[in-house]
């Protein structure tokens, strides 16, 4: 990262319970710490939860930091499919949303499409998405303006499983499987991805003693109880669908967006084709990867595969002390 220039990041997000720990994480940054990064934005897609959930969740994590500046949008297109909301709550964050104090939604309400279209004619290739959900709202930007999306620095997303088992189907991942016509059209329409896959987000629980260790201090407070709370219901959740082969946690599956974000020297990857299948019988919304070793000259995606799991926790744990939970 240039420590001369301000990175601008946006995060398109369906939060759900893996969303707060990577909208959490990127707006402490934002707000906190002295990195030259700024989130110019947050859009808010179907996926976990409905819409008009997501989008509260968004705002309620803005207000949870003290980040309210920050334009979020609302996805406008209802997507003919199954949400998550029996892993993620009725609310999409636990069913804990009555701990929190009550979301202040905005006078005006953003679109999440128009707001991707203009900050990448605004900021270009200086530009950084990052997606933690299905990729509605990405696929209408470059439907709406054809070549938008090779325009912008690069697309980091959590999607897809590579060579381990899907999540949703033996083959598929919920991100993707959740509008996979989208999913398409993102991959086939620019060569700026960075994908991480189930492959990597399955290789780390992360555990209650993970989530006490990110306390700035042990005081009680209402936010450090929230963040308990949320760890217990996730853990809950990840064992009874198991999830985590017995380790008692979970996934931090779209946390990796913002630690490719922050800390790419600690992943290690090769760069692929990427395709999704969206007529298969049995493989349908599979993530197409060829990892034949034969030549070509052009492909789509870098996939994340590896990752150092203790610079991690190291930097996910000290990131979170930024934010007085103590409050």
């Amino acid at each position: 990262m240039d420590h001369n220039k301000t990175l601008p990041v946006l995060i398109d997000c369906d939060p759900g319970a893996d969303d707060v720990f990577a909208l959490l994480w990127i707006l402490i940054n934002h707000k906190f710490s002295h990195l030259p990064m700024k989130l110019v934005g947050i859009t808010t897609a179907w996926g976990n939860v409905a819409a008009d959930k997501t989008y509260a969740n968004a705002l309620r994590m803005c207000q949870f930091v003290g980040a309210t500046d920050i334009p979020v949008g609302k996805d406008h297109r209802q997507i003919e499919s199954q949400d998550a909301s029996h892993i993620h709550g009725e609310d999409g964050i636990g069913n804990l949303s009555s701990m929190l104090p009550e979301v202040q939604l905005p006078a005006e309400e953003k679109d999440s499409v128009e707001m991707i279209v203009e900050a990448i004619k605004q900021y270009g290739n200086e530009l950084v998405i990052l997606v933690t959900g299905p990729m509605t709202n990405i696929a209408l930007a470059e439907e709406r303006e054809p070549g938008i999306l090779s325009q912008c620095k690069k697309i980091i997303a959590m999607g897809g499983a590579v060579q381990v088992n899907g999540n949703i189907t033996p083959v598929a991942e919920f991100n993707i499987a959740y509008d996979a016509e989208s999913a398409a059209k993102v991959f086939n329409a620019t060569k700026n991805i960075v994908l991480i896959p189930l492959d990597l987000t399955t290789q780390m629980v992360f555990t209650d003693e993970d989530m006490e260790n990110s306390f700035k201090n042990i005081n009680h407070s209402t936010k450090q109880e929230f963040m308990r709370e949320l760890t217990k219901f996730t853990t809950k959740t990840n064992m009874m669908f198991r999830e985590t082969a017995y380790d008692k946690g979970f996934y931090v599956h779209d946390a990796h967006t913002v630690g490719m974000l922050l800390y790419p020297h600690i992943y290690k990857g090769s760069f692929y084709d990427v395709h999704v299948e969206t007529k298969g019988e049995l493989t349908k919304w599979e993530t197409v990867v060829d990892v034949r070793n034969h030549a070509r000259t052009e492909v789509n995606s870098f996939i994340a595969t590896e990752f150092n799991k203790n610079l991690f926790l190291e930097a996910i744990t000290e990131d979170f002390k930024q934010f007085d939970f103590g409050e």
